[in-house]
């Protein structure tokens, strides 16, 4: 028999609603593709801390755990949902019977895909045109839409624990999140595709060893890059609902604690950017002496 949150009792069902919070914050922040032992780990973790914030001790059962593992592939299936509408708009992407323009989503289809062309800022035709690597608006809209939306969202309400600056994995599953929405044009057609770990968590490798290249090189600029990316957009995630603390005066009174280290999940045998890529990244940051983009001119 499948576990229900409605059979616990009142006390467990408080600790669980906290526990599940915290769990996909840790799940999207250190290992969105998780081994069952390290899905597990995170599970008892989250139930933990969610039992020192609301103050009791509650045991961690089996019917826990598997309320808490169940969140994994759901708050994967979440971001991606999110994303679809975006890839469909901002990448232009049209429904239609007509051969033309199921040809031409095709072609658009591939050319995204063409060495991360979709993470750019700028993208033109010509690889060495397009500026601004993982700078596209999506990007920001997908993060304020699943984790800054509202002020009870978790990117709020556990901002300073899990996003301060935003998680390079996270960032990763957003980037795999955006490829699998895209992927679902492939044949022209829009066609459903489940966001299975078996199918993108070679792809999630892939964007986060590309985000790793700038992260734990050698080259200073390399690694501001990527610190004032994260920097970046977490604030913006913040200045999105700041906006709406304004318009409803709310305040919130938030629980701090220790969230762990980030796991060493990346530098697989899944290639990332490639070292054209990564060197045209650093030169197009130190010319403009940031990145392409600040929180002014993103609309949420």
């Amino acid at each position: 028999k499948r576990p229900r949150a409605a059979d616990l009792d009142e006390s467990s069902q408080e600790v669980l609603d906290v526990a599940i919070e915290v769990y996909r914050c840790r799940i999207a922040t250190l290992d969105p593709f998780p081994s069952h032992l390290s899905e597990s780990m995170s599970a008892q973790v989250a139930w933990e801390t969610a039992c020192d914030i609301a103050g009791m001790e509650l045991n961690f059962t089996r019917d826990i755990r598997k309320l808490l593992l169940a969140c994994t592939a759901h708050m994967r299936g979440e971001l991606k949902t999110k994303a679809r509408p975006l890839v469909e708009g901002m990448y232009g992407f049209e429904s239609s019977s007509r051969p033309a323009t199921i040809a031409r989503n095709r072609c658009h289809v591939k050319h995204l895909k063409n060495d991360s062309n979709f993470t750019y800022r700028v993208d033109f035709p010509s690889l060495l045109s397009r500026s601004g690597i993982f700078q596209h608006k999506i990007i920001q809209k997908l993060i304020n839409s699943m984790w800054y939306h509202g002020t009870q969202d978790e990117g709020v309400v556990y901002g300073d624990e899990f996003f301060k600056p935003f998680s390079l994995c996270a960032l990763a599953l957003v980037l795999t999140a955006i490829e699998a929405a895209i992927d679902e044009w492939e044949s022209g057609i829009w066609r459903s595709i489940d966001f299975k770990a078996q199918t993108y968590k070679s792809v999630y490798v892939r964007h986060l060893n590309s985000l790793l290249k700038f992260a734990d090189s050698e080259k200073d600029s390399a690694q501001e890059f990527m610190h004032a990316l994260q920097t970046t957009l977490a604030e913006n995630g913040r200045y999105v609902c700041d906006r709406i603390l304004l318009l409803i005066t709310l305040h919130l009174n938030v629980t701090r604690f220790n969230a762990g280290a980030l796991e060493d999940v990346g530098h697989s045998d899944v290639d990332g950017i490639t070292a054209d890529a990564f060197d045209a990244a650093l030169e197009e940051f130190e010319t403009m002496g940031g990145l392409s983009s600040d929180v002014s001119d993103d609309d949420g």
